[in-house]
This record gives C-alpha cells, structure tokens and sequence, in this order.
C-alpha cells in the first residue's frame, strides 16, 4: 500500500510540466533547469535557452555578494502606512503608484468587473481601491518589493509601472506594473 502511494506521488512529479519562460515550451524537470526558489513561484526556464543569450546571466562568483543583493531588495518599499486595524495590517496607504491614497476592501460593493491596475488580472480578493478615482491594485500587487535582486539577470531591478509596452524578456505585449532591469523592461 505504502509502495503504491510513492509512485504515485512520483508518477504526479514526473507529470507536473511547466513551460520555459523564454521559448514556451515544456521543461523536464528531471533533465535539468534553471528555477526560482521562492515559495510558490514556478518560474523555470532550460538551461540552453539561458546560456544562448549571455547577456540573460551573469556568474556571481561569491555567495555572499548573492546574499546582500537579496537583503538589500527586501528593505525596499513601495507603499507608506496611513493607518491601520487592530491587528497590524495597513488599511489605508500611500502607493508609489498613484497619487490618492488606497484603502483596504476584501470584495466589491457593487458587482463590477474591476481589474487591478498592477497587473491588469481581474479582481477577486484582498485589494486596495481608490475613493476618489477608479484605481485598484491587489494586495500582493500592493506588497511587490520596488526593488529586487533578479535572479535570472543578477543585478537590481526597479518596479515601474510608467509606458511599458512590451517586456524584453517574453516579447508579450503588456501593461501595468514592470520590473526595469538595466536597460530592460520584464513583466512582472
């Protein structure tokens, strides 16, 4: 019984498929790849598409140099706390994004079809909205770090959300909020 369990857990491994970020199609991940270990996040690319393009890599020789670069992009912020409820969570805030300040709601008054102004997905959760004007933003858009080490590129990347058109990296047009990477614009 116990046998049966494993392969089948090995069986549900083995059949995960996830498509490489830069060519779209699907990586083995038993054969080797190139992934973000992150909690959650499932971005993974092959390694030969990696290593076609040098200017998508660049070797860090320390490790250390890799850890600061990763504490310094988790000290910045993008939003500043206004007021908050009696357990410690921000329900009034100031966003770099916008000019009014966004106020916490976890649904809708009125049935309307609402997408955040981050990443332009529907909204259906946690968000923050504007009383003054119709601007909202997801929650986990709201706490997006401004500034993040990326993995892929190794070298800081800025959160913008001004006249991006086509991300760099994917070649998929897009707008809402971006990470500027050097002299590169990815999606989010």
């Amino acid at each position: 019984m116990l046998t049966a369990f494993f392969i089948n857990i090995v069986n549900c491994i083995l059949h995960f498929s996830q498509d490489c970020k830069i060519c779209f199609k699907e990586v083995r991940l038993e054969r080797g790849s190139y992934s973000c270990g992150k909690l959650g996040c499932k971005y993974v690319v092959h390694v030969n598409c990696v290593l076609e393009n040098r200017t998508l890599y660049r070797v860090i020789k320390d490790e250390k140099q890799c850890e600061e670069l990763e504490e310094k992009s988790m000290q910045s912020s993008t939003i500043r706390v206004i007021e908050v409820n009696e357990v410690g969570e921000a329900t009034k805030i100031q966003h770099f994004s916008h000019q009014h300040c966004l106020v916490l709601a976890d649904k809708m008054e009125e049935e309307i079809d609402r997408k955040c102004d981050g990443c332009m997905l529907p909204i259906s959760n946690i968000f923050y909205y504007c009383s003054e004007c119709p601007f909202f933003l997801h929650k986990t858009c709201v706490e997006l770090p401004r500034i993040k080490q990326h993995w892929f590129r190794q070298s800081n990347a800025t959160l913008d959300f001004n006249s991006f058109k086509e991300c760099d990296f994917c070649s998929q047009l897009c707008s809402g909020f971006f990470y500027r990477i050097d002299s590169w614009d990815m999606c989010i």
